[in-house]
């Protein structure tokens, strides 16, 4: 996401990996916009390790419907990375995965489609916090204030996460999780345009391959 300061003018990322609900689980506040998405994450110390691929990410593991043990004995693709979604901004790893670029086939079509729909979880996530603490989108101060403003956003939306499980405003959360999701999914939500930063062209092969695997899986699945 980019953030506004009224006060300097200048724009700050903040760049973040979400959950399945809807938790910010690493946040980098604070890196120059004109920087660009891609640019922040290959300096960020997850997005390092997930490019080099480090001892802490879990390992390679079965896909569902894939395992051997429930599939008497047989595994058509074999162990596959952990990984993370993105989009195209970021360079495409073994533990990175964003849609094909560009689109060729009908095939391609539908696995951009269903990776999207994996990818959507983070841009409703944002939708949410901006919801829940409009002064996201501008903030009236120098950039180092700026950067505790939004981490404060962040650790209070995840404590609301956490905590908010039960009542009245329980009910208020899901209604505007679906609020959002309709919006994103009808293409009426207006996301700040990404200034993306050009990236040498390495992308890995095990990347690729990881991508071809997936494709295949998904269509198997369709």
């Amino acid at each position: 996401a980019v953030v506004s300061t009224q006060s300097t003018g200048h724009t700050i990322i903040l760049l973040a990996f979400v959950d399945h609900n809807y938790r910010f689980v690493h946040v980098n506040i604070g890196g120059y916009g004109c920087r660009g998405d891609a640019g922040i994450f290959e300096e960020d110390r997850v997005g390092q390790s997930l490019l080099r691929g480090d001892d802490w990410i879990p390992r390679d593991d079965y896909l569902s419907n894939d395992d051997p043990t429930k599939n008497k004995g047989n595994s058509f693709y074999g162990k596959i990375p952990y990984f993370v979604v993105a989009d195209d901004a970021f360079p495409l790893g073994p533990h990175v995965q964003k849609p094909i670029q560009p689109v060729l086939t009908s095939d391609e079509r539908i696995y951009n489609k269903r990776l999207s729909r994996a990818r959507i979880v983070i841009e409703c996530a944002f939708g949410q916090l901006t919801r829940r603490f409009p002064v996201v989108d501008l903030i009236y101060c120098d950039n180092r204030r700026a950067v505790l403003i939004l981490q404060a956003c962040v650790a209070l939306h995840n404590f609301v996460k956490v905590y908010r499980k039960t009542g009245a405003h329980f009910d208020e959360e899901k209604r505007m999780e679906k609020e959002i999701w309709d919006e994103l999914k009808s293409g009426k939500a207006n996301p700040q345009p990404k200034k993306i930063l050009p990236i040498p062209s390495n992308n890995s092969l095990r990347g690729k391959e990881l991508q071809k695997k997936l494709k295949s899986y998904i269509l198997m699945q369709q």
